[in-house]
């Protein structure tokens, strides 16, 4: 399933592929070299953007939050045009499951200029960033119950528009461009009212459930799986006697299911062989 003069994807790597990783910019190149660590990169690039988010918000909160609302619009803007000018589908799954497929080039730009690029991701990152400041400067509130169930709903409706929107986005739309370009963002808005409402106390069996104590062990876990996941997932690819065909949803998730129980196991392999050294 691989070609055997340019070897197994992921393990192309050259001199500059050093440097690239090093310094945290692999996810601006084409990268064949260990090329899931994109998202190591991404995430050093928006952490040393976040203190001096989080200064400006202690200093001169009223222009932050307006720069901010800036960036989140100006991301928008991105990928909605970005999709128009390559008329890239909605999503990577929308486009697998279409009968006429995505191109590999195809896939490499869409992943390059949506997917790792951080002006098309930094938004997300930045109403997470205002999520954490609102919490730790707003003392708690009293909200009426319509209030509340507003926010419960508009909670829902953005969270189950990102996860099942992608099912009506299909062609190239105007309807596929907005979801390709405010799923993210509308992703992230739901997913920070949840935060919110879990720690304002008003939605308290969620939010006991979600801060089980057991649920540490697992989170010391997500290094390694981020770490392992992806040569699992290539081995499980590139062994197979015949090309992965995804005829639904149900594929991918059972897919998944396989990759993440394995990744787990490597993940406390991993975990294990550190603690005891």
């Amino acid at each position: 399933m691989w070609s055997q003069q340019n070897g197994i994807f992921g393990t192309r790597c050259d001199s500059n592929d050093i440097w690239r990783q090093l310094l945290f910019v692999s996810n601006f190149f084409p990268n064949e070299c260990m090329p899931w660590m994109w998202y190591l990169a991404l995430d050093t690039q928006f952490y040393m953007v976040a203190p001096i988010a989080l200064l400006l918000l202690y200093t001169v909160p009223t222009i932050a939050v307006a720069l901010i609302v800036i960036v989140i619009i100006s991301s928008i803007i991105y990928r909605a045009t970005v999709t128009i000018l390559f008329r890239f589908p909605a999503t990577f799954v929308s486009a697998l499951l279409e009968h006429n497929g995505l191109a590999t080039e195809e896939m490499e730009k869409m992943f390059r200029y949506l997917y790792a690029a951080p002006q098309a991701r930094i938004g997300s990152f930045f109403i997470g960033i205002l999520l954490g400041w609102l919490l730790s400067i707003k003392s708690k509130q009293t909200h009426s119950t319509i209030q509340i169930d507003i926010a419960r709903f508009a909670s829902f409706a953005m969270l189950s528009f990102s996860l099942f929107g992608a099912n009506y986005a299909n062609g190239f739309t105007t309807f596929s461009i907005f979801y390709a370009a405010t799923f993210r963002i509308i992703w992230a808005f739901g997913l920070a009212l949840f935060v919110w409402l879990c720690e304002r106390g008003h939605m308290r069996m969620i939010y006991s459930f979600l801060a089980w104590d057991k649920w540490i062990f697992f989170s010391r876990l997500s290094y390694g799986f981020y770490l392992s996941h992806e040569p699992v997932l290539l081995y499980f690819i590139w062994t197979r006697r015949s090309a992965i065909m995804a005829f639904s949803p149900f594929y991918f998730i059972t897919f998944a299911m396989e990759i993440s129980v394995l990744s787990l196991f490597i993940a406390s392999l991993i975990a294990f062989i550190i603690e005891v050294s």
